[in-house]
């Protein structure tokens, strides 16, 4: 499976390992063209993948004055959230919660990213402790630069996995059916083909309720994930 995407600063698309070398030279030729501010900060460029669907990537930059709170909240926004669910980071043994009484972590994640992170550092990061999305993050490179305006920006992600009709096998889906037991139930189905279920046109035993929106995220057909809060693709 392809996994390749666009670099938003330059459009130039690659791989994941390429995108990798690639944002190396870009990143510079940016703060070179744009000039080096008065006044800099640390900015972390920060490599994303889920832990077992290798396709779905992110690279991006933070602020090293931001939190773990601000990482996390992009995370759920981007790939996650869906119910509200907890969440944690795991760095060098210790956990971080999303709220300050969990049990099961030593701190909350009100703490700047320059504190825990450094170059080279793989860590990860849970969203809902029970229909797990697991992610592994690395830092990649730590840089003096002009602060990002918004504390993060995407620098690129995979494409969009597109995935064929199960039925029609022609249109690009668009729902994926989380109802499915079996190997040969219906996974995918197009809009066409989802009207024609609606309208009791299709002879199959498909629940409308079990259907969810084809997400570019690794949480897609999870829980109640339905993408609504990613706003970059």
């Amino acid at each position: 499976m392809s996994n390749k995407g666009r670099c938003r600063i330059c459009g130039k698309s690659f791989e994941s390992s390429g995108m990798s070398r690639h944002l190396l030279s870009c990143t510079d030729k940016e703060i070179m063209t744009n000039g080096i501010p008065d006044k800099q900060e640390e900015i972390y460029e920060i490599h994303i993948t889920d832990q077992y669907q290798k396709a779905y990537w992110l690279f991006i930059e933070i602020n090293g004055s931001e939190t773990l709170l601000s990482l996390d909240q992009f995370l759920r926004d981007i790939w996650c959230e869906c119910c509200g669910h907890l969440s944690e980071f795991y760095i060098n043994g210790s956990h971080f919660s999303c709220i300050s009484d969990s049990f099961y972590a030593e701190s909350d994640m009100h703490v700047s990213i320059s504190d825990v992170l450094y170059d080279g550092l793989k860590f990860k990061y849970e969203y809902d402790l029970g229909s797990s999305t697991d992610l592994v993050l690395t830092v990649k490179s730590v840089k003096k630069g002009k602060a990002i305006e918004d504390g993060i920006r995407l620098l690129a992600r995979n494409n969009m996995i597109e995935e064929k009709c199960s039925v029609c096998r022609k249109r690009k889906a668009a729902y994926i059916n989380t109802f499915v037991s079996t190997y040969d139930d219906v996974m995918f189905l197009c809009r066409k083909c989802s009207e024609l279920l609606d309208e009791g046109e299709l002879d199959m035993d498909i629940d409308p309720d079990g259907l969810l929106p084809v997400c570019n995220s690794p949480r897609m057909g999870v829980c109640a994930y339905s993408g609504e809060s990613d706003v970059w693709d």
